[in-house]
């Protein structure tokens, strides 16, 4: 019982890294936030006043991210880590979304009720309302495949060939696939 909580102990320590919970903003930054933000629903954006401070703020974000970066980059390179590790830890990352209104026009902010929000918006903006006609006219409606026998097979080499020729770092295609996951998948994708 001691040697397995002594080994998932020291595994936790070892394969999880610890999130470092500091913030980017400082708290003068988020004073001026929320200033701005009361500014915003009393007063026009277009005030002298209102400017003024979305400057402010704009240059305290700025600021803020900037020394945070710092900080990051400092630390990774205490740790000597490399140059990749610290462009991927300075980078913004993911968006996220904290809030949202719902059909009322209410603030949601919760987790959960943000899903479902965002559920209930696509599901409506998707599902279909009207009927499906044909019409005479419609060329699109009568699309059929044509000397699909006489297409050759794709070979392997083709496709490897292909793999190289695609860059790292783009978009995913239609599939949703992007190239570095097929490079590391390897022999394992086979064609269907």
């Amino acid at each position: 019982m001691h040697i397995t909580n002594t080994l998932t102990e020291s595994a936790a320590k070892v394969l999880r890294p610890t999130r470092d919970n500091t913030s980017k903003i400082s708290d003068a930054t988020r004073t001026l936030l929320k200033q701005r933000r009361e500014l915003a629903s009393h007063v026009d954006r277009s005030t002298l006043e209102y400017k003024k401070v979305a400057k402010t703020t704009r240059n305290s974000l700025r600021h803020d991210i900037y020394e945070h970066n710092q900080r990051v980059v400092q630390k990774i390179i205490e740790q000597n880590r490399g140059m990749a590790i610290s462009r991927k830890a300075t980078s913004m990352g993911k968006s996220e979304i904290h809030q949202l209104d719902d059909e009322d026009g209410t603030i949601v902010t919760g987790r959960e009720e943000i899903h479902k929000v965002v559920e209930n918006f696509y599901g409506d903006l998707y599902s279909s309302k009207a009927p499906k006609s044909v019409l005479p006219n419609d060329k699109r409606a009568r699309l059929e495949q044509h000397y699909t026998e006489d297409l050759p097979e794709i070979s392997s080499y083709e496709i490897k060939a292909a793999m190289k020729q695609m860059r790292n770092g783009k978009a995913p295609e239609e599939d949703g696939v992007p190239i570095e996951l097929l490079r590391v998948s390897g022999r394992k994708t086979r064609m269907f």
